[in-house]
């Protein structure tokens, strides 16, 4: 695989799976990415509780809702795997990663995956963080996937 480099990125799919508090606390991190990357296109997934923090934030060119509970079954899971293979996205970035958020990121189709979850492996991840899995605040792991951009936020 070819070597990592910034200026390659044209698309990012940046995916936080969890609530409003949590999205709140990802601003930092989505406004670090179009800072890092100014012209990518950013696509954000999140849950529709999440999503109007995410809507009207100008990093933000287009918003994903998944929702969990709602048309549980293999359909639904793939028919939001075609909606993110068809943003053809470069990179995935998982900010606080589950196995669930690592696989999707994975089946994006992205060619590269900074994934990082502080609970357990980096599933899926071929951009790796050399930050410690220590007790930090939520921006702060949440930047660690980040750091394995290169990016210093």
């Amino acid at each position: 695989m070819a070597e990592f480099r910034r200026g390659d990125v044209r698309s990012i799919l940046l995916i936080k799976l969890r609530a409003i508090g949590d999205a709140v606390l990802a601003l930092p991190s989505l406004r670090a990415l179009r800072d890092g990357f100014p012209r990518a296109s950013i696509a954000v997934l999140a849950p529709p509780a999440a999503a109007g923090v995410y809507r009207d934030d100008p990093a933000c060119d287009a918003l994903l809702g998944y929702d969990p509970r709602g048309a549980p079954g293999p359909a639904a899971y793939l028919g939001l795997v075609a909606r993110l293979r068809a943003l053809r996205p470069d990179l995935a970035v998982c900010l606080h990663a589950s196995y669930r958020t690592a696989l999707l990121g994975f089946l994006s189709g992205a060619r590269w995956r900074s994934v990082r979850n502080h609970s357990g492996r980096d599933h899926f991840c071929n951009l790796p963080s050399r930050e410690p899995k220590e007790p930090k605040s939520a921006v702060q792991r949440d930047f660690d996937a980040l750091r394995a951009l290169g990016l210093s936020p």
